[in-house]
């Protein structure tokens, strides 16, 4: 019973997934292993051949020794000869020579043989006189081996044992035993140290590379879901719950279930506020009810009453805000692609230029067009001041030319989605440009067909700047949630006093325009960014791009 719950135990052991520092250290002790391996066989091999190649040239000059000592041995100079074994000593220490009689008339400084010591009659010429390591070479070394610093005759025929007959009869025995020296094999090694390390260098800069990359791959994706995030995209981090099951797998899990508790919250937060909005409708709706009631029994409050009545409007209007932005973030409402229609912005915004020029006209605000010459034919051309465009806007004459200018630009600036709420987010942008900006200032609004920098896609870019004290960096982060307070300079461009009933006291709105505008652009796929002047100029520029060919996402 033991055993069998043993081995289930140990089978899920085996097949427990390794952690990451196993793998680092599991993957550091294999480069170190496969380096040194690869490096001592490439090592010896190179060695091997380098021995190879000295060991023919050994040869080389010992047969040419042979060639000169047969010459004089074939004249019965033995002076010669022994003047030969004093010039290379080590050198004709590998070459032996030995009479009839079988006795070693040179070298005569063997270390392991006397002078006069007897070999016996002389082998044949076919017989291997090397079967036994010669008495005179040095001790073998442990690397590399006997074998591969000696010669022998079956590698090598050139050196069979020749004999060589003087002019006195006397018969001679050439032998050749070469061999290399100790500072040659010291040499090997001092010689191959820097192959060594490059070796070792460029393979472990190969696998360190590959496993960085496996590694910093799954960071990177990580770090791209959480940048996601960070931006309110909670839902990017839901895929990562393939990237292992180490511990860089496992934080990739609790970031995805960190970031579908992050999408429930915000949710949740947006439908507590629809919910919240829609409930207040009801008591307003009474407290309507109400002051209407008491206006009738009660004439003397009417002043009273007209001011709860305006309150209550008020409160009215704002919720109508909320609910709207908050469907907008949710997508509760409707925005079929097949439903689009063609909207044409040149038109939209003169529109919406007609109308806040004409509310803000004693504000002194003039309105600057800015338009792309290479599609429009046409480079900058600017609207008068309001109070001069009210008397004379709509005369015949200026209608129908700009009537015929809308009509020009009906293809350059024209792309599919809902007029109604393009509508609504560019008059929320103009609107809050013309209550922020200064005084007899001037709002540029700079429209440009473009190619979308990160879709590679044909899109609409507008640029509304206006000439107010532009916002902090802080809350340029934060210009488009809900309920936003700006910096006191701002509001109090905002607040700017003015006379006539023509201009209600709209400056001062709820903080929702912006908001709606950003959400309206998002659902059509669109960007919407806020940033400062970079001309010179004090002021804020709020920037829409806009697909051409919107498509939306299911």
């Amino acid at each position: 019973m033991s055993n069998s719950t043993t081995k289930p135990s140990l089978h899920r052991k085996l097949n427990q997934p390794l952690t990451l520092f196993w793998r680092l250290f599991l993957s550091m002790l294999t480069i170190l292993l496969l380096t040194s391996a690869l490096s001592v066989g490439i090592e010896r091999w190179m060695n091997a051949k380098e021995l190879n190649n000295r060991m023919q040239l050994q040869i080389a000059r010992l047969l040419v020794a042979r060639q000169n000592t047969m010459a004089a041995l074939s004249e019965d100079d033995l002076d010669t000869v022994r003047q030969l074994y004093r010039d290379e000593r080590w050198l004709m220490a590998q070459m032996r020579i030995i009479d009839q009689q079988g006795q070693i008339l040179f070298p005569k400084f063997g270390r392991f043989r006397s002078q006069h010591e007897t070999l016996g009659p002389p082998s044949p010429p076919d017989r291997d006189s090397h079967s036994r390591p010669p008495p005179e070479l040095p001790p073998p070394l442990s690397e590399p081996s006997w074998q591969q610093v000696s010669a022998d005759v079956l590698n090598y025929p050139e050196l069979q044992d020749t004999t060589v007959t003087s002019a006195s009869g006397q018969t001679y025995t050439v032998q050749l035993q070469p061999r290399l020296s100790l500072r040659d094999l010291a040499s090997l090694r001092k010689d191959h140290t820097l192959i060594r390390v490059v070796l070792i260098l460029v393979f472990s800069i190969l696998v360190c590379y590959w496993l960085s990359q496996a590694l910093t791959r799954r960071i990177h994706r990580l770090q791209k879901a959480v940048h996601l995030m960070s931006e309110g995209r909670f839902k990017a981090g839901e895929e990562l719950t393939d990237l292992g099951n180490d511990e860089l797998g496992a934080l990739a899990k609790d970031v995805s279930k960190l970031s579908t508790r992050l999408a429930d919250s915000e949710l949740a937060r947006k439908q507590m506020l629809s919910d919240i909005s829609h409930e207040l409708r009801s008591p307003l709706a009474r407290l309507e009810v109400a002051t209407e009631l008491t206006r009738d029994f009660a004439p003397e409050a009417s002043h009273y009453l007209d001011r709860i009545e305006k309150e209550s409007a008020r409160m009215n209007e704002l919720i109508e805000h909320i609910i709207r932005i908050q469907s907008l973030q949710m997508r509760q409402y409707a925005l079929d692609i097949e439903a689009y229609q063609p909207v044409n912005l040149y038109a939209l915004l003169d529109e919406i230029r007609e109308d806040v020029c004409f509310e803000f006209q004693d504000k002194g605000v003039t309105w600057q067009w800015q338009t792309s010459p290479t599609i429009l034919g046409l480079s900058t051309s600017s609207y008068p001041k309001p109070s001069a465009v009210s008397s004379n806007y709509r005369s015949d004459s200026s209608h129908e030319s700009r009537s015929a200018t809308i009509s020009r630009q009906a293809t350059a600036y024209t792309l599919l989605g809902d007029q109604e709420q393009l509508h609504s987010a560019f008059e929320n942008i103009i609107r809050n440009a013309y209550t922020h900006t200064a005084p007899n200032s001037v709002v540029t609004v700079v429209l440009q067909s473009i190619i979308d920098e990160k879709t590679k896609n044909p899109a609409i870019k507008l640029q509304v700047m206006d000439a107010g004290d532009g916002v902090a960096d802080t809350d340029l982060q934060r210009i488009f949630q809900p309920f936003v307070r700006l910096s006191a300079s701002r509001e109090r461009l905002s607040q700017t006093p003015t006379a006539s009933v023509n201009s209600p006291q709209k400056y001062s709105g709820y903080g929702l325009g912006l908001a709606i505008a950003h959400a309206i652009v998002i659902a059509h796929q669109g960007r919407l960014v806020a940033y400062n002047r970079q001309d010179g100029h004090s002021g804020l520029v709020i920037e829409a791009i806009l697909p051409i060919h919107s498509t939306l996402e299911s």
